[in-house]
């Protein structure tokens, strides 16, 4: 039998020794040979490899497969159970992104499997391996950044794209905005919606995201940006951008987010008094929920956001005062013009 490396054999090799519950070790290993044999020095099970010629190619010589050794071993680990090699056994498992595959599924499959009992630690070890081999590593996906964007640009005339780095040349911020959007924009209400969302990838960070609402009341996609965290710095940097793209329209402009300081204080520094900040009432409402955990809160706050005549909403704040006076108070320190429908000045 032939095998196209050494690495292959003993993977492939590592594979049997778990499922016969046995162990080997390499007796000898240079550029020509590759020798395997059982851990148990008693036993006589042995496998001899030679490389065929130049080529990185190897051929079975000698395989003595019978044991004189006890095979029937309880084993706590195993010696050949190693994270690249279990990464081997778990990579079908972790090539469609919507399974979700996890760190106990990877020990109760291996404990199924070999009958190997593994940590938890190799197991993670494992998989981070395993997805390295599928999407790559997380340092070669930033280098490949800048030529990503190029593409975009070439590819979708039009596209704005901005990368900026820090002071040690590492990444710090992304942006794009793709050419149909920033067209499509000019046919949007006067509206653009921000928030962001953490990353679960090694260097963390935060995925920004700016939409619209188009003339059908559907969400319109219009940029993205990638930061490390919340903070006043990324905002500013992010609203530079959206400023640049998309500020170009002769009105004033509405942009709607949570109640985060660092995007409040950013979009009076970057728009000034070209854009109204407005607040959204479904973070709002689900902060009054969280803060006060008083049932039918969030609904009346709701009604009372989302009412079109004063008169609707002197009745429903009064409802939410006679509810909880605090919940009310706590309501009242944010200006109605920024959350309720009534007094929305855009």
């Amino acid at each position: 039998m032939v095998f196209e490396s050494k690495k292959l054999i003993k993977l492939c090799m590592s594979m049997i020794a778990m499922e016969g519950s046995f162990q080997f070790k390499t007796q000898r290993s240079d550029g020509m040979n590759f020798w395997l044999k059982c851990d148990q020095e008693d036993c006589t099970w042995l496998m001899k490899v030679r490389s065929l010629g130049e080529t990185k190619m190897f051929k079975i010589t000698k395989y003595d497969k019978v044991h004189k050794c006890s095979v029937d071993i309880v084993k706590s680990d195993h010696k050949q159970a190693t994270s690249s090699v279990i990464s081997e056994f778990i990579k079908p498992k972790l090539l469609d992104p919507k399974v979700q595959y996890g760190i106990n599924n990877i020990i109760q499959d291996v404990k199924q499997k070999f009958g190997v009992n593994m940590s938890y630690e190799k197991a993670w070890r494992s998989r981070v391996e395993a997805l390295d081999d599928i999407r790559g590593s997380s340092e070669d996906s930033f280098k490949l950044l800048p030529r990503y964007l190029h593409a975009l640009e070439n590819q979708n005339p039009g596209t704005i794209t901005r990368i900026e780095k820090d002071e040690h040349d590492r990444f710090k911020y992304m942006f794009f905005a793709y050419s149909a959007s920033i067209t499509g924009w000019k046919y949007c209400r006067p509206l653009i919606v921000v928030d962001g969302t953490f990353l679960k990838g090694k260097y963390k960070g935060t995925l920004f995201v700016a939409c619209a609402k188009d003339g059908n009341n559907g969400i319109f996609p219009l940029a993205f940006g990638v930061g490390d965290w919340e903070n006043n710095l990324s905002w500013e940097w992010l609203m530079s951008r959206l400023k640049e793209t998309f500020g170009n329209r002769n009105e004033v402009l509405c942009i709607v987010s949570d109640r985060h300081q660092s995007i409040e204080r950013a979009i009076k520094l970057v728009f000034k008094e070209k854009a109204f900040h407005g607040v959204c009432t479904f973070h709002f409402k689900q902060n009054i929920k969280a803060r006060f955990k008083k049932a039918g809160a969030g609904e009346l706050f709701e009604s009372t956001a989302r009412a079109y005549r004063k008169e609707d909403f002197d009745y429903f704040m009064a409802k939410l005062g006679e509810l909880s006076p605090k919940i009310r108070e706590y309501v009242l320190e944010e200006d109605p013009r920024r959350w309720a429908r009534c007094f929305y000045p855009c």
